[in-house]
């Protein structure tokens, strides 16, 4: 899938440097108006920016996540630190993901990336399968029939 993909653009001064806009999947221009707030992103493509709460679902997946490296990281005798060192992040969103947290602002649960996933379960030794095996069996028995 080369050459279309979502660009950022942007400004540059002697005394800032940011990003002011970007091209949405359909190739259109979405200008970020300087000091927009959280309320104005709920508009974009996407959601992106959306500041809805997790649903209790996502709350509860992301809580058996927490719980789960935090698990691992005790039985291998590590600290966040050391975790995260291990895995190449940062040690805020080490800490971040064991309090099943996306940010320290917003109530939103943690929802890692692939890659960040990946990381992990190499830094804390266990299959990526194993990582996610709990999660995994919770979430397929909210899907089942009647459950709803």
């Amino acid at each position: 899938m080369a050459g279309r993909g979502l660009g950022v653009f942007g400004h540059a001064s002697s005394s800032r440097v940011g990003m002011t806009g970007f091209i949405s999947a359909d190739g259109s221009r979405v200008n970020l108006a300087a000091g927009y707030t959280p309320s104005l992103r709920q508009g974009l493509p996407g959601g992106l920016g959306s500041m809805a709460e997790s649903s209790p679902l996502e709350k509860q997946l992301a809580s058996l996540f927490a719980q789960t490296i935090r698990d691992r990281r005790h039985e291998l005798g590590l600290s966040q630190e050391q975790v995260a060192l291990r895995a190449g992040i940062d040690r805020n969103h080490y800490q971040l993901m064991e309090s099943a947290r996306s940010d320290r602002k917003s109530n939103k649960a943690v929802n890692p990336q692939l890659f960040t996933l990946l990381k992990l379960a190499a830094a804390l030794e266990l299959p990526v399968e194993d990582l996610l095996e709990e999660i995994s069996i919770v979430y397929q028995r909210s899907a089942e029939p009647g459950d709803a």
